[in-house]
């Protein structure tokens, strides 16, 4: 199927090489323990242990 835009309109991103060898960080308690915390909220704490409660009851 042939692109409506001609390639004078399309913007291509030209292929660095220099992206492809970026080391990977592994990440440590702390990063883990604010990317968990990140997406919980106020109450989500006393949600699961009372979640707890009730499948030890």
């Amino acid at each position: 199927m042939p692109d409506y835009l001609g390639d004078d309109q399309r913007k291509t991103k030209q292929k660095d090489d220099k992206d492809d060898e970026k080391p990977i960080k592994a990440l440590d308690e702390a990063e883990i323990a604010l990317l968990k915390s990140y997406g919980a909220g106020p109450y989500d704490k006393a949600i699961k242990q009372t979640e707890e409660d009730v499948q030890t009851a």
